[in-house]
């Protein structure tokens, strides 16, 4: 990996941060002044306007990514694709609102449903900026107009939580945020977008999105499956408490994975245009950041899982605790390939991505069917095993066949990883065992994790991570 593209990684991690922040913040004061229930109703709309979203995209991002050439006129064929896709899904989320609330038995969704149909419809005319930017590894304009709309949203959330709106006060803040990007956005729109769509290359762009498309949906609709099936069998209530450990725990996505997620896609398809040579050492250079960071955040987010949340969310939100560790350990096993799919994305191999999406989200759906009413930590446990297995016996010969890595090299970049993990948590394991009780030990904590990060960073210096930690201080300490 060269010096620009472990630069492009720093700029991505260091301009990520102030949005992060925003939506820290912003996350502390509204579980303060919303339900678990408003968050219950929420999730339910927020998944479905999801789904919507990803029939929207249907992969063109992925396509402009990984294209060999871009040209306006292949561009402009993207615009048609997600123009026709967006305005389907959209209309379809507006008028499916109501059988959906009938469903769940609960006529509050049709409204915020509907509300969000119209950012479903709306966003396409930012996506294709958005995409050509992260292919150029442009990421400060795009962090730049995400925390002004991000600012923008979480005043309206929670001036609007504040005034009792409830639940709609998230759906107007998700609406502001959509429509806030997409004016920002054109900002630093570059020529080559076109202004106006066309048919040109219509079934190119479709031939490479069928794949990459399902891929996205099949992945997504494992991750909220247990949401889905929660809202309906149990209270929205519970659903609210499943939903907040679930963003709790994708905060490492918000912290690390996405910033880097965002690199490695069009990092891997330059590479392997330059220099394909140099593409299993940046793989293995992926690979040790990733596990370097993922695996130590679950860790330590699982043994402080109760300060964690009671500083986050505050008291009310205690009972989150116990499904927060597990899905902790649940994501212990999904990090050691997380980053394998953008990768693949990135060599042009979206077909490979939907087979092991289908094949996973599928059995993950089965297996929550299957253990749906013994209650939900069952469900959790049940997955978390289920799918760590299935999905190392998916992955492994993938790694071996198209990436050309075997399988026993692939394991030995995990081993130092795991060492530092393992050395660096130690005191908080420690601590955790032997004076449980934080409230009476706080000055200890503190120390104890003061202690945990020295050591970490002290062990991440001896490896490859080391260069993207270095250029993200540097980066950091030019910016100030």
């Amino acid at each position: 990996m060269s010096k620009k593209n472990f630069n492009a990684f720093a700029n991505s991690f260091v301009s990520k941060y102030l949005n992060i922040i925003v939506q820290l913040i912003s996350m502390m004061v509204l579980a303060r002044l919303l339900t678990p229930e408003d968050y219950g109703l929420y999730s339910i709309t927020f998944i479905f306007t999801l789904f919507a979203s990803l029939l929207k995209e249907f992969g063109v991002a992925g396509y402009i990514i990984k294209e060999e050439v871009i040209t306006k006129e292949k561009l402009a064929s993207c615009f048609s694709l997600m123009l026709m896709a967006g305005t389907l899904s959209a209309v379809t989320l507006y008028f499916f609102a109501t059988p959906i609330a009938e469903f769940y038995e609960r006529e509050t969704l049709i409204p915020m449903l509907q509300l969000l149909a119209l950012n479903v419809g709306l966003s396409p005319f930012g996506t294709i900026v958005d995409s050509v930017l992260r292919r150029k590894m442009e990421f400060f304009p795009l962090t730049l107009c995400s925390l002004a709309s991000s600012i923008l949203s979480s005043a309206v959330m929670i001036y609007l939580a504040f005034s009792g709106y409830g639940a709609m006060s998230l759906v107007y803040g998700a609406l502001a945020q959509t429509i806030s990007y997409i004016v920002l956005i054109q900002a630093f729109r570059p020529s080559i977008v076109p202004r106006t769509p066309s048919l040109k290359y219509f079934g190119d762009v479709f031939h490479y999105s069928k794949y990459s498309g399902t891929s996205n949906i099949f992945g997504q609709l494992g991750n909220y499956s247990s949401e889905l099936i929660v809202g309906k069998l149990y209270t929205m209530e519970i659903l609210g408490f499943l939903s907040k450990a679930n963003s709790v725990v994708t905060m490492f996505n918000k912290l690390f994975f996405d910033a880097m997620a965002q690199v490695i896609s069009p990092l891997i398809a330059s590479t392997k245009r330059s220099n394909n040579r140099e593409v299993i050492r940046s793989i293995k250079t992926i690979t040790n950041v990733q596990l370097n960071f993922a695996w130590p955040f679950f860790m330590l987010l699982g043994l402080l899982s109760d300060p964690v949340i009671y500083i986050l969310l505050g008291e009310q939100w205690l009972e989150v605790t116990d499904l927060l560790i597990i899905l902790c350990i649940s994501r212990l096993g999904y990090s050691i390939f997380q980053h394998i799919n953008p990768i693949l994305m990135g060599l042009g191999l979206a077909k490979s991505v939907m087979r092991i999406e289908v094949a996973s989200n599928i059995s993950r759906i089965t297996i929550l069917l299957l253990t749906a009413h013994y209650g939900i930590e069952a469900m959790l446990i049940s997955v978390a095993v289920v799918n760590t297995v299935l999905r190392t016996s998916m992955y492994l010969p993938l790694i071996n066949s198209e990436l050309q890595i075997p399988i026993k090299t692939y394991l030995s970049w995990l081993f130092k990883p795991l060492l530092c993990t393992f050395i660096s948590i130690s005191p908080v394991a420690l601590t955790r065992t032997f004076a449980p009780e934080w409230q009476n030990n706080i000055t200890l904590y503190i120390a104890v994790i003061l202690l945990t990060m020295a050591t970490w960073f002290v062990l991440l210096s001896k490896q490859p991570a080391a260069i993207v930690l270095k250029s993200i201080m540097g980066n950091f300490t030019n910016k100030n």
